[in-house]
């Protein structure tokens, strides 16, 4: 079976009225190597508040992790994309890196490309 012409959504995930950070989750198992898009949206109380999040993967060097910050909006809403190779198998994962006393509505889409 070819791929499409266009990217394809593998997982959407919704944490609504968190918090505490978020833990290690998988988003998705990739069943074919290839590139795939992260786009991490999340609106924040207080706004001005900063938070990261780590994003962990295999490619074809073995584990990979990479510290993902989105954009800082004044208005407390934030966002980042970021493309990367996986390989077939291994948990594409997220976790969230910020403090106590912040809760969030984050929004996830993965896209293999």
């Amino acid at each position: 079976m070819s791929k499409p012409d266009v990217p394809l959504i593998v997982a959407k995930t919704n944490f609504l009225s968190q918090s505490t950070p978020l833990g290690l989750t998988t988003l998705y198992t990739p069943v074919n190597d290839g590139v795939y898009r992260i786009s991490i949206s999340m609106q924040n109380q207080p706004s001005g508040n900063s938070a990261g999040f780590t994003l962990s993967w295999a490619d074809s060097s073995g584990a990979m992790s990479i510290g993902l910050t989105p954009d800082q909006a004044s208005t407390g809403y934030s966002t980042i994309t970021k493309p990367f190779f996986a390989v077939s198998g291994t948990a594409i994962q997220i976790q969230g890196n910020f403090g106590s006393n912040f809760s969030y509505n984050l929004y996830n889409v993965l896209e293999e490309l």
